[in-house]
């Protein structure tokens, strides 16, 4: 074999290995490129899982509140904060849906979510309505502490429904008497909570 024989024969076998290893280069980048995927699913379907996980929470808090009429300015902040983590749920699960590749799992994630989807807006609904007829409530209450009787009430709508100015002065004051009659209502709770400890 001649020198340029072996010289060929050498550069050969490096441009073998070198193809080898670009070839396993390239299937390690392969695999890590899926891992990191994987990953990435993985981190989103926690995301997922931890927001609607708050969702559930918040809505026990809220069952648990509606208890008691009293828990009204209660209530009233913990369904802000249900709304805000609905949201986050909703955004959590558009986020999932990107990375899924396989079209039974779109489907079966999107079947998921819109399940809870409508037992979260049936559920915000019932926390509206009670929180409507608390107020009402509240508002009667506060009435007939203050000796104003229906009576009067309705005498006093019927004069205002003419005038829009009186109308929404009445509104703007029953308004008022709904927030004095929930800041009694605490101080009213503090107190029993005060001489229970």
């Amino acid at each position: 074999m001649s020198a340029e024989n072996t010289t060929e024969k050498m550069k050969s076998e490096e441009n073998g290995s070198n193809d080898e290893e670009n070839n396993g280069d390239s299937s390690n980048s392969q695999a890590t490129t899926e891992t990191g995927q994987n990953e990435d699913i993985r981190w989103l379907k926690n995301a997922q899982t931890s927001a609607l996980s708050k969702v559930t929470k918040k809505r026990n808090e809220l069952d648990n509140c509606m208890a008691d009429v009293n828990h009204l300015h209660k209530v009233k902040a913990a369904y802000t904060e249900l709304i805000e983590l609905c949201d986050t749920y909703q955004q959590a699960h558009t986020e999932y849906l990107t990375v899924l590749t396989e079209e039974t799992d779109v489907d079966c994630e999107m079947t998921c979510f819109e399940g809870k989807q409508t037992s979260n807006l049936d559920f915000r609904r019932q926390v509206q309505s009670w929180i409507q007829q608390s107020e009402q409530l509240l508002m009667e209450k506060l009435e007939s502490a203050s000796g104003v009787g229906k009576s009067e009430t309705c005498t006093r709508s019927s004069h205002g429904s003419s005038r829009s100015g009186r109308s929404s002065t009445r509104s703007a004051q029953l308004r008022e008497k709904v927030k004095i009659v929930e800041m009694l209502t605490a101080q009213e709770m503090l107190a029993k909570q005060q001489n229970m400890a």
